[in-house]
């Protein structure tokens, strides 16, 4: 029986920059494309000027995409920041996340 994977991202969708624009994109193909997608803010602060700046279309894809919880257990799970964000021994790491 086939079912849709779940996916969960995590990338500073947030923040502005480059890859923020890249897992943007990513995630908002994959969730036209019908694939079940949450996202998790990751790696970089948040800035307020760059979401109230976001096309309102994108921003309410990305806010819907940040409430959902995903369908079962995670079977992809992206780490979308550089990696002094993810989680090394003895280095910072963000709790909202596995990476």
């Amino acid at each position: 029986r086939h079912h849709p994977a779940s996916v969960a991202w995590h990338a500073p969708f947030f923040s502005g920059g480059g890859y923020c624009s890249e897992a943007t994109a990513f995630v908002l193909a994959l969730d036209r494309a019908g694939v079940h997608v949450s996202i998790d803010h990751h790696g970089d602060s948040q800035s307020g000027p760059y979401v109230t700046g976001l096309p309102q279309e994108t921003l309410r894809a990305l806010m819907k995409m940040n409430s959902r919880q995903p369908k079962g257990p995670v079977e992809v799970a992206v780490c979308h920041s550089e990696p002094g964000a993810w989680h090394v021994l003895n280095g910072l790491s963000w709790a909202s996340s596995p990476c």
